[in-house]
């Protein structure tokens, strides 16, 4: 058997996009589809004219089943061929979204560079390994490993004064909470420092996917020891970038919808068509999907804008499973030993106050044809902590 492989390595690669940008290159991209719909779609009179004519049909029916003839010859022939993997790391990926509308003099971390753009999001990803095997079966292996993610908040009410970090690893979080304590009292902000280098055990993220050639497919991806902080300010930003247009879309009539949709859906008269009985042949695949989050903290902050801000730290660990086949569904999910802490947040590492004794969560849904949907909660005893500064954070 022939393997070929193809394995490649970039030192850096760094994207900067901004909001006017994104959305005029998406409305080319939807304008420029449009207009070839609507240049698919002819003359009523001439598309009636193709589809009864019974000579292109019966030779197009004669070619699918050459094609078909010769798809299963050469999927037999590829069963004894060989494979093709392909294997591409990136060492450093820096991307930054702007934002447009505010025009405010930053420097850009990617460059250096000082440009009048409001940044939005900052990310770094460090050792992004991407491997990709084609079997000879027909079958496919995907595995992606992410050792170091690392997303900032770069709103500047939040640059002044305010926590930026949203995403990173715990070890990361941590070494900035021991330097943040040594600055107690000499700082009225905290820079963000992104010149950190970490030694870590295990990525921070793994996905695994294998398909087979019947269309089963298995999904495995585990997360391990992130910290995420929870700013709904940021959540608004990253979402109304992707998802709000500064133009305004106009939708197409609604006769020419209906006219192409009549068109296509020309058949042949009622006094000769006849019946199909054969019966549907469906295939049934199996998917199955695992995800397990690791020691992960969840953060919850009182206000994102100031650095010395009270906190809701929330610690666990988090197992799903599911599996469908068909009709036939099952959803495992476990979250084990949830505890919640109060803290200051930067200085969570020598003050913190339980509010939450650990307890497990356990949900399981299944759903077989023709039968109810089940399901099935479990949580353990609920044992709170109250005092008058855990009301006031919360």
């Amino acid at each position: 058997n022939n393997t070929i492989n193809i394995t490649n390595t970039f030192k850096k690669i760094t994207a900067c996009l901004g909001y006017e940008d994104y959305h005029m290159a998406l409305r080319t991209l939807e304008e420029n589809l449009a207009d070839s719909g609507d240049r698919i779609s002819g003359d009523e009179e001439e598309l009636e004219a193709v589809v009864d004519t019974s000579d292109i049909v019966t030779k197009v029916e004669s070619l699918i089943d050459e094609e078909e003839e010769e798809a299963s010859t050469s999927a037999d022939a590829d069963s004894s061929g060989g494979e093709l993997r392909i294997n591409l790391a990136v060492e450093l990926a820096l991307c930054t979204l702007y934002s447009d509308e505010a025009k405010l003099d930053v420097e850009d971390p990617a460059s250096g560079e000082r440009e009048e753009r409001c940044m939005i999001l900052y990310s770094e990803s460090r050792q992004l390994q991407l491997a990709l095997n084609m079997l000879p079966d027909g079958g496919k292996k995907i595995k992606m490993k992410l050792w170091d993610i690392r997303v900032e908040d770069t709103d500047q009410s939040v640059m002044e004064l305010g926590v930026q970090r949203i995403l990173s690893h715990k070890q990361l979080a941590n070494e900035e909470a021991e330097f943040v304590t040594k600055l107690q009292g000499t700082a009225s902000a905290i820079p963000v420092r992104r010149a950190i280098t970490l030694d870590l055990p295990q990525p921070m993220m793994l996905v695994e996917v294998d398909m087979n050639k019947a269309g089963d497919m298995a999904v495995t991806s585990k997360m391990n020891e992130t910290h995420l902080v929870v700013s709904w300010g940021f959540i608004n930003n990253i979402i109304t970038f992707f998802t709000v247009s500064p133009y305004k879309t106009e939708a197409p009539p609604v006769d020419d919808v209906t006219v192409a949709i009549t068109n296509n859906a020309t058949t042949p008269d009622s006094d000769t068509a006849t019946p199909d009985t054969t019966p549907a042949t469906t295939t049934t695949s199996t998917l199955q999907v695992t995800l397990a989050v690791n020691n992960p903290e969840l953060v919850f902050l009182s206000n994102h804008t100031n650095w010395k801000t009270q906190a809701l730290l929330l610690r666990t660990g988090v197992e799903v499973k599911l599996n469908q086949r068909g009709d036939q569904t099952v959803l495992q999910v476990k979250v084990e030993r949830v505890t919640m802490f109060i803290c200051q947040y930067f200085f969570r590492l020598s003050s913190i106050y339980l509010l939450l004794k650990p307890c497990d969560i356990i949900m399981l849904y299944s759903k077989t044809e023709g039968e109810k949907e089940n399901v099935d909660l479990n949580i353990s005893d609920l044992i709170f902590n109250i005092s008058p500064e855990s009301l006031n954070v919360m």
